[in-house]
């Protein structure tokens, strides 16, 4: 989220102050405590890693670079599921996070069946 946008000589980047400010405000907040502080007074926090959440299809577990075709928009190149990119990379969390609980001991669903995304919001 902190990546720099100076770009290089040849192509510079755009609106670099503003993404130094937002920065500024990213390393500023705290994620450290607000991590320390959400497992001192939840029951239960599960770390997911989210690398590749948004690149890997739900339906089908292809990992693809390509199957992101834009910031909003996912289109698996295996087998040619649908779905909005956040939609697909939350279910892929929810389905790490999960399985994590499950190896645990834990219940078997992480959320009530009231909060699970829909099949109509895909």
């Amino acid at each position: 989220m902190t990546r720099s946008a100076k770009g290089a000589a040849e192509s510079p980047g755009r609106n670099v102050r503003q993404k130094a400010g937002l920065n500024r405000a990213i390393a500023g907040t705290g994620w450290t405590a607000f991590a320390a502080m959400l497992e001192c007074k939840a029951a239960n926090v599960i770390h997911v890693p989210a690398a590749c959440t948004s690149q890997t299809c739900h339906e089908c577990g292809a990992a693809d670079a390509a199957s992101r075709r834009s910031q909003a928009e996912f289109v698996c190149v295996a087998c040619g599921h649908s779905a909005s990119a956040d939609v697909n990379a939350g279910r892929n969390i929810l389905a790490s996070g999960t399985a994590a609980s499950a190896r645990r001991g834990a219940l078997a669903s992480a959320t009530p069946a009231t909060r699970e995304i829909s099949a109509e919001a895909a």
